[in-house]
């Protein structure tokens, strides 16, 4: 359509709407309300981030198979930390039950690991080697604990170590020398503390070697219901785990007041709560609150903005009544087309009001001053139309086409956004042309002409002296332009792309602050690739094989609680089992630490000095035995025994009795539940998957029997390079792989392809469109240059305040290029009209003025945001939006000035013929 063709439609569409102004108005009133309302019945809110994707995706295979069989992986960690460790124990029980009592939002709660089948085969996951040196050390021990009865105390003990190595010939205390060493270690720790000291037994050691911790604590009181707790940094914090069966915000609400309810009973923890569903939730509360906050707060400044500009309330009220109309019908237009907003999308009313409000200005700057000229409304319109509307149509095309170039792009919520902000940019166009001159019209109808009523004069005049005096230093202001691009560029230059999604949100989060504890104690991040075995064979293969890697730290698999069964560990337990079936399990339960006193602590004596005695005649023979181990088992026990004698020598009667009673007491117990432990350990018992408790179960085997791996990685991977290490080897290993890791890296990376191939299409559109209205390539790069230098200035200010691109305010590049043609099209529109250079002493430089203004007003408004994202895209929005409008007003003014003087003087000639032609066209 040439210009002269657009000319007369826009006029003929004025006059129609301000010819039947109650249906026009009343029409678009209805048509916002009902746009509202089916908003308000369909419309949802997406806070899935694999929503963002298209279902073609090149991972979306591998993501639905691991769904199908593992549909709910997703879990809510709870981390408890302060107090000690009875006390958060006893918090995460009471939360545990809190949350049962609401089985339809919760379920698989994972307080803890309850495991009473270990009790039956525990030494089956020692190395075969060890699991053959136990049953040693049990056989050289079984003759001593054979002989122990229930009436025995500590000083048969020592008789029995004193007498058991003379049975043979060639007997020895060598193999009791890492017994009776450890035995006497602890006696010393009793001594020291007068027999109030924590107990440490000594037969973990003795007997397990390398895993003498973990076996230990298998060998407690409580061997039918073995329990661990979830813990992170070495035990000083805890965790709960569970699952929601809807993730909404309901859910949510009803899990945050339980969590506050069961911390009024203990106020001394501090409680967090995170995971994948919290995060994104919280996420979307947080962006979809400031943007909200932001639309409310930039329409308010928009409007006292503009009021302030014109004086007066009416006519700026019409203009943002309109943008308010184009609002709504978007979201009527949002809720059909798509159904649903999104964590990109939520924003798009706050683009529409910094955009679509500089119609509405420039229509009305104009009208304003081509009222002054004629006094009569309908004429004024009619002169506003013809000599700005195919400024605002091509300047809204512009954004508009801009905004549907991002519609084509790959990522399926970069191309919402492109469709929904593109279509809401000609929305606000049809507003502005067809619904604010119908109200205009009808305020207006019977104005008369007061100079009063104009853009006040006095201000207008000062603007356009002080442009005036800006001109005739045009030179100057080129140079000093050149000398900030070459100042700038260290800063400019060093913007890049941030990944990381955590950054994007409001730090002050509940659940951001617990995620970031969690990576740094080391913890369950909820961030972890995923994989499925068919079988346990296979689980164990895929677990060795990722483990292997340097990225990876561990792999969770619950076939690690399945034992592989083979015939010489077997045949160990069998051994084990014939020599323990027979011994006692009420070894010293008739003692006290009370019965230590009188004549048995002279028995104790004695015993002491008939294992010295029998150590001394062999301790020659045992330091020249040919053994290594034997040698420093020796020396260990010689010194540990000279220590502790030495320090019994310094303790009256009472502290002695106090000393070795509390030994003699902890001692036997513990060697009751060791001797109870070996002889539950069962060769036949084999584990079957029913035993495992059902939290268990749920997190561990899918819909059809598949096993799922849970891969943890070693460092940070909410940082790009970790993280691409970190997927890039796992996937390398097992290709099936699949999870947060995988998904997040493959959508960042899309997502800013996507952006950057929109961007480059979205260019290339508009570039068209200006060569097909000024008909110019220099005119067309002359409107491309606020754009460039407003673009570099917002880089400047990244670079400045060390903000980078992130996907959430990538999308702004975009928005710029709309913004930033729109103010150099009227501009250059203007030169070309009047052949000069200035723009203030008429309504095209007020009214982009007001434009850009209101722009970083609507826009500014998002910077004061909590979520870092939405924060963002505020500032280089608002940034960028500064940039261009300097560029247009000022430095492209400058530039035509000192460039095509001589042009402009010729069209200035040629600007009275137009003039001609508008008076005819509106006769």
């Amino acid at each position: 359509m040439s210009e002269r063709a657009m000319d007369r439609a826009l006029l003929a569409t004025s006059r129609v709407c301000r010819r039947h102004s109650a249906l026009v108005i009343g029409s678009a009133i209805l048509l916002f309300f009902l746009s509202l309302g089916i908003a308000w019945k369909f419309l949802e809110f997406n806070t899935d981030r694999d929503a963002l994707i298209g279902s073609n995706d090149a991972l979306f295979d591998v993501q639905s198979r691991f769904l199908e069989e593992f549909p709910h992986t997703e879990e809510v960690v709870v981390l408890v930390e302060g107090g000690d460790v009875k006390r958060r124990e006893a918090y995460v029980e009471h939360l545990a039950e809190l949350l049962r009592e609401h089985p339809d939002h919760f379920y698989a709660i994972f307080p803890k690991v309850e495991l009473p089948f270990l009790s039956k085969q525990a030494l089956m996951f020692l190395p075969e080697d060890e699991l053959k040196e136990l049953v040693d050390s049990v056989e050289r021990a079984r003759p001593f604990l054979k002989n122990l009865g229930s009436e025995s105390g500590l000083e048969g003990l020592l008789v029995e170590f004193s007498q058991e190595p003379g049975q043979t010939e060639d007997a020895t205390l060598a193999p009791y020398l890492p017994i009776l060493t450890g035995v006497f270690n602890e006696l010393e720790n009793q001594v020291d503390t007068r027999g109030r000291g924590p107990y440490r037994s000594p037969w973990g050691k003795v007997f397990f070697s390398e895993n003498a911790d973990e076996m230990q604590d298998a060998t407690g009181s409580q061997q039918d219901s073995l329990t661990a707790y979830h813990t992170v940094d070495e035990g000083r914090a805890h965790l709960l785990l569970f699952r929601m069966k809807n993730p909404g915000q309901e859910a949510i609400e009803i899990m945050r007041a339980v969590v506050k309810k069961a911390g009024k009973t203990y106020p001394d923890l501090a409680v967090g709560v995170t995971g994948e569903w919290i995060l994104e939730y919280d996420e979307m509360q947080s962006s979809e609150r400031d943007s909200h906050r932001s639309a409310v707060l930039s329409l308010i400044l928009v409007a006292v903005l503009f009021s302030i500009s014109f004086r007066q309330v009416a006519r700026p009220f019409a203009a943002i009544f309109c943008l308010a109309l184009s609002v709504g019908w978007t979201v009527g237009f949002t809720t059909l087309a798509i159904g649903h907003l999104n964590l990109l999308t939520i924003s798009f009313a706050t683009i529409l009001i910094g955009l679509g409000i500089d119609f509405g200005i420039h229509l009305l700057f104009r009208y304003e001053e081509e009222f002054q000229k004629c006094g009569d409304t309908d004429v004024a319109l009619d002169q506003a139309l013809l000599l700005t509307g195919s400024d605002i149509v091509i300047g809204a095309l512009s954004t508009a086409t801009a905004f549907w170039a991002v519609g084509f792009a790959d990522f399926k919520g970069v191309s919402e956004i492109g469709i929904i902000a593109g279509t809401g940019v000609m929305f606000c166009l049809l507003a502005t042309l067809t619904v604010l001159p119908a109200l205009v019209a009808r305020m207006d109808c019977n104005r008369a002409f007061e100079p009063g009523d104009a853009i006040p004069l006095g201000s207008r005049i000062l603007m356009a002296q002080a442009e005036a005096k800006l001109l005739r230093r045009s030179p100057w202001i080129l140079a000093l332009t050149a000398v900030f691009v070459f100042y700038a560029w260290p800063l400019a230059s060093s913007v890049s792309f941030d990944y990381n999604l955590l950054r994007l949100q409001d730090p002050t989060l509940q659940s951001v602050q617990t995620e970031l504890s969690l990576i740094n104690k080391g913890g369950n991040t909820v961030l972890y690739a995923v994989t499925m075995a068919d079988d346990m064979a296979q689980a164990r293969r895929k677990k060795e094989q990722l483990e292997k890697l340097t990225t990876v730290a561990r792999v969770d698999v619950i076939s690690d609680l399945f034992p592989q069964l083979n015939p010489e560990k077997l045949a160990s337990l069998r051994r084990l089992r014939g020599l323990v079936e027979d011994l006692q399990t009420e070894l010293g339960s008739d003692q006290s630490p009370d019965t230590l006193s009188g004549s048995k602590l002279r028995e104790v004596g004695e015993g002491f000095e008939s294992l010295n005695s029998l150590f001394e005649s062999e301790k020659s023979s045992l330091l020249k035995h040919p053994d290594e181990k034997v040698r420093e088992a020796t020396r260990n026990f010689q010194a540990q025994m000279e220590e502790l004698f030495q320090k019994m020598s310094k303790l009256g009667p009472g502290a002695i009795e106090d000393s070795l009673g509390g030994f003699q007491s902890a001692f036997f117990r513990d060697l009751n539940q060791m001797v109870e432990f070996l002889k539950l350990q069962d060769p036949d018992y084999h584990l079957k998957i029913s035993d495992l408790p059902e939290n268990l179960r749920l997190r561990s085997f899918g819909e059809t029997g598949k096993i799922l791996l849970r891969v943890y990685p070693k460092d940070n991977i909410w940082e790009r390079e970790p993280l691409a290490r970190f997927v890039k080897q796992v996937r390398e290993a097992d290709p099936e792989s699949i999870g947060a890791p995988a998904m997040i890296l493959h959508h960042t990376s899309i997502l800013k392809k996507a952006f950057e191939t929109s961007g480059m299409y979205a260019l290339a559109a508009v570039v068209v469109i200006l060569l097909l209205y000024f008909r110019s390539v220099r005119w067309t790069l002359l409107a491309l240059f606020p754009l460039a230098l407003g673009v570099y200035f917002m880089l400047y200010v990244m670079g400045a305040y060390n903000v980078h691109f992130n996907p959430a305010n990538f999308m702004g590049l975009p928005l710029l290029l709309g913004i930033g043609l729109d103010f150099g099209i009227h501009v250059l529109h203007r030169v070309q009209s009047d052949g000069r250079a200035n723009m203030f002493d008429h309504s095209t430089g007020p009214a982009t003025a007001v434009s850009g203004l209101t722009t970083i007003c609507g826009f500014g408004t998002l910077a004061l945001g909590g979520h870092q994202g939405v924060a963002s895209l505020g500032l280089i929005l608002a940034s960028g939006v500064t940039g261009i409008l300097i560029s247009a007003l000022i430095v492209l003014p400058a530039l035509l000035n000192v460039f095509l003087k001589k042009e402009l003087a010729q069209k200035s000639s040629a600007s009275e013929a137009e003039e001609d032609y508008t008076e005819a066209m509106t006769a």
